[in-house]
């Protein structure tokens, strides 16, 4: 269980919650009495992203705006192979 580890080194329980929740991106508190390879994971994808973006964050809204939100998806869409449209009617497939 993760939180074994959070006592093993001592951390405060604010540093607990700032790991959990802003590295690991864990919505509640469940990932404590979880196994911890899951959160390890996470925590080095958040590293992994921070030292491939050198804007000093992993994240794409603080450096580019809100705005190229909706063009990451598309791009990844196409990368994929498929179509992504905004503000269009369900369509049948």
């Amino acid at each position: 269980m993760f939180h074994v580890y959070f006592r093993k080194y001592g951390l405060s329980d604010d540093t607990v919650d700032f790991v959990g929740h802003a590295l690991a991106l864990h919505r509640d508190d469940r990932y404590l009495d979880e196994p911890a390879l899951d959160t390890v994971k996470r925590m080095k994808l958040y590293a992994d992203s921070l030292a491939r973006f050198q804007g000093g964050s992993p994240y794409i809204y603080p450096l580019y705006g809100l705005g190229e939100l909706p063009q990451g998806f598309a791009r990844l869409s196409a990368v994929y192979g498929g179509t992504y449209m905004l503000n269009k009617p369900d369509c049948k497939v």
